[in-house]
């Protein structure tokens, strides 16, 4: 029996393995991910604010960042792909980026 649940516990531990979890991203008030920190944000799809901010992070994964002009991420300014493990992405876009969206998967 003790075999038995133990091969349920190793099953579930890579299976949540395998699983392709959210990547954390995190928007510096510096051009590279230095200055004031934001808060640490799930990588899901969602808009969130980016007033003020010049540098990104996202924590692990290929995963595509798009930044926008407008607080509502509809005017999209430019898109970077594959994104992940901790590099710093430097938005210099030569106009101003209000809003972003991070989306799994490496490309745009």
């Amino acid at each position: 029996m003790r075999s038995f649940t133990a091969l349920i516990v190793l099953a579930i531990t890579l299976y949540m393995r395998a699983v392709p979890s959210k990547a954390d991203v995190i928007a510096w008030s510096g051009d590279s991910c230095n200055g004031a920190e934001g808060g640490d944000v799930p990588c899901d799809g969602t808009c969130f604010d980016f007033t003020n901010r010049h540098s990104l992070e996202v924590a692990r994964g290929g995963h595509c960042l798009r930044v926008f002009e407008d607080t509502s991420c509809t005017e999209k300014v430019a898109e970077y792909g594959n994104q992940g493990g901790g590099e710093c992405v430097n938005i210099n876009t030569g106009t101003p980026v209000r809003s972003f969206r991070c989306n799994i998967g490496s490309s745009c």
